[in-house]
Order: structure tokens, then sequence, then C-alpha cells
């Protein structure tokens, strides 16, 4: 199977601010990147480009230590 990137970096997200710039990552990348017609989950997740990890409405923030492999 060909490697493809699921993830991309974002500092907007189909109208929404995430608190940082990262990559998006989880149902939101799989969405997304399958231009798939369904909603985007409540709460989405990215991983900081400033290496911390919380939560803040509507988002999840992790380290690069969770960027997943570049594969389905």
């Amino acid at each position: 199977m060909e490697n493809k990137c699921f993830s991309r970096k974002i500092s907007i997200f189909y109208g929404r601010i995430p608190p940082e710039e990262g990559y998006i990552v989880g149902y939101g990348a799989i969405i997304d990147f399958f231009k798939l017609a369904v909603p985007f989950p409540e709460d989405l997740s990215i991983i900081s480009t400033k290496n911390r990890k919380y939560q803040i409405q509507g988002w999840n923030v992790y380290v690069p230590v969770y960027q997943p492999e570049h594969t389905f």
C-alpha cells in the first residue's frame, strides 16, 4: 500500500481556529483526507508544533510523540 499522509499542518480548519498551529489528526484528518460528507466530531485533535499537551474547548492538543504513522 502506498504511504499517504493523512494529517496536514493547519492554522484554521473548516472555519474552526485551533489554539495553535499543528497537524490535524484523528477523525478530523480522515474526514478531511477523504472529503467525507459527514459532520466533524465536537472535539478535534492536533499534534502541537510547540511540544505541548492540553485540552481546550473543542480541541485536544498532543505532543509530537503521538503523531501517527503516515499510513492508514
